[in-house]
């Protein structure tokens, strides 16, 4: 068995078990799972934390499996998690859980795409994320793109791998850029959520603002953002010829 088969094995062994262990450690998530449905779909990160907290410890089980169902099924926003992670468990360990499963989950899309003949699903095909990647892709380097629209928070970034797939982009360099990219906003909603919990409004006002600074200023200046590494990469492969 190749060593790509065996990581994604591996994984799926790993989301099994938490699988598992959520549903054996706290039964009464198979009764409460339509008040989760509901506190999904009103984004309400209080009530988030809230539920999560009043499982103990398997909360952390649910939230690392809630992570990977939003990379895989992207139908309510990562923010929502991540501040509701910060709240329950820190920043440290917050980060921890949802930093291992999202780069677990990309990683599983990426390789199970690229080396175990799976098909991007056909509804995926027609959204209107996937078409602005494909165009993105088209016009500028795979790396460059991957990193890029990772950074931001509020695209559809759980898109990517499904699009990064299509490229030569190796998986390695893939990996790096989706760890790294993906940081700066997701720890500071995470700060942000620790700080709520804490009635920090003051560092709490500092995150929110500078987290919506750094959003909007990346998304207004994205166009530049991509030249500038367009260019930079040109010139590398001048410089190599």
């Amino acid at each position: 068995m190749s060593k790509t088969k065996i990581f994604v094995f591996t994984v799926g062994a790993i989301m099994l078990a938490a699988t598992v262990g959520v549903i054996a450690s706290a039964p009464q998530l198979l009764a409460t799972g339509g008040e989760l449905v509901e506190i999904l779909s009103q984004h309400d990160h209080e009530a988030l934390t809230t539920y999560i907290h009043s499982f103990g410890w398997p909360g952390a089980l649910i939230l690392f499996l809630l992570q990977a169902f939003q990379v895989f099924v992207p139908i309510f926003p990562v923010v929502l998690l991540q501040v509701a992670a910060g709240a329950a468990y820190g920043v440290f360990w917050g980060s921890l859980i949802l930093m291992t499963s999202y780069t677990m989950s990309n990683f599983v899309i990426f390789l199970g795409l690229r080396h175990l003949g799976w098909q991007l699903p056909a509804f995926l095909e027609r959204t209107r994320a996937i078409k602005k990647c494909r165009r993105l892709i088209s016009e500028h380097s795979p790396e460059t793109v991957v990193f890029v629209l990772y950074l931001f928070p509020f695209l559809s970034n759980c898109f990517v791998p499904f699009m990064a797939v299509q490229t030569k982009i190796p998986f390695r360099r893939y990996a790096w850029i989706m760890m790294l990219s993906c940081l700066p906003m997701m720890l500071t909603s995470i700060y942000l959520g620790d700080r709520l919990l804490a009635h920090d409004w003051l560092m709490a006002g500092v995150a929110f603002v500078a987290g919506s600074a750094i959003s909007i200023g990346l998304y207004g200046g994205q166009n530049q953002i991509l030249s500038w590494y367009r260019n930079k990469s040109e010139h590398k492969n001048n410089d190599n010829k």
